[in-house]
């Protein structure tokens, strides 16, 4: 799930996935869905991530899929949808990287697209990232994007935590750590786990004798927004080491906060987005998946969003 709000029309939009079909919405002022489309790509490949993002200069809003399927001859089958006619049209399409909309300008709109490499070891190439444009209904390559060695195109926003200056690159590594950067410099990494989804990503290799399995897992988008109204973001990511839990970081007089709060949803949270509030705190929504088997492999997900009191 993703959630944005137009820089054109104003509109307040939600993006949904069940891994085989996305679903696009609008939030009207009275916090009612109303349906705009529905589109199912084909059966090859099944859907782990969806985002907004607005990709053309005329404010049009895009939806990102990235997909994924185990064949060797499909592995990453990435597209952009957006809208024609009050139908969902293919922008692009058959894109073999990890995709990835980013707030890079403090736009308070995903209008930057980034693409990182497959990697047969490690699912995500170390260091990579290469900004692209929406060129003709193609993607063209615009350079090469300075990002860490253990950046990975999942879980990761762009967010002013550090104030005024370069905004900073937050994202979860492979060890569940939140990691915040400026640039190839470091200045924060997490002690306690975060993130953890529900979607695994198997890849085959033949490293060791018989072949291997290793699994992935697309981490949930970190949230940057606003709580306080100062200006100033926090990020508040999921911890579904414990369900229920999300982590709010932000920078005080000492240094980055990590806190740890209960949120009160009782289920994985998969996805968190914000509508911002008329003259008060944004409302936050969220994804939560309620298990009904041991294995976790069956359950329910309610989309909550939360009121703020006066």
């Amino acid at each position: 799930m993703d959630i944005a709000i137009g820089s054109k029309d104003r509109i307040v939009r939600m993006a949904v996935t069940d891994g085989e079909r996305v679903w696009l919405y609008r939030i009207t002022p009275e916090r009612v869905l109303e349906p705009e489309w529905t589109y199912k790509p084909d059966s090859r490949a099944r859907v782990f991530s969806v985002q907004l993002a607005e990709l053309s200069s005329d404010s049009t809003v895009h939806v990102v899929v990235n997909r994924y399927s185990a064949i060797q001859a499909i592995l990453v089958n990435s597209l952009i949808l957006t809208t024609k006619e009050q139908k969902a049209v293919v922008a692009v399409d058959e894109v073999n990287e990890i995709l990835i909309a980013v707030d890079a300008n403090g736009d308070g709109v995903n209008k930057t697209l980034w693409a990182q490499s497959f990697a047969q070891t490690g699912f995500f190439k170390q260091g990579d990232a290469t900004r692209m444009t929406l060129r003709n209904g193609k993607l063209v390559s615009d350079g090469k994007v300075r990002v860490p060695s253990s950046f990975r195109a999942t879980g990761a926003t762009f967010s002013n935590v550090n104030g005024k200056g370069e905004r900073a690159l937050a994202f979860i590594d492979e060890f569940n750590r939140l990691r915040i950067a400026v640039g190839n410099d470091e200045t924060f990494r997490s002690s306690a786990p975060v993130g953890t989804g529900m979607a695994k990503l198997g890849v085959e290799t033949q490293i060791e004798r018989g072949g291997r399995t290793y699994v992935y897992s697309p981490e949930p988008m970190p949230l940057s927004v606003d709580l306080d109204g100062d200006g100033i973001e926090e990020i508040v990511v999921a911890q579904n080491q414990i369900p229920g839990r999300l982590a709010v970081i932000y920078k005080g007089p000492a240094g980055y906060r990590f806190q740890t709060v209960n949120s009160g949803f009782e289920g994985t949270v998969m996805a968190l987005g914000a509508v911002p509030g008329e003259g008060g705190p944004p409302s936050l929504v969220a994804a939560v998946v309620r298990y009904t088997n041991f294995r976790q492999t069956e359950g329910e997900t309610q989309i909550i969003m939360t009121t703020s009191s006066e």
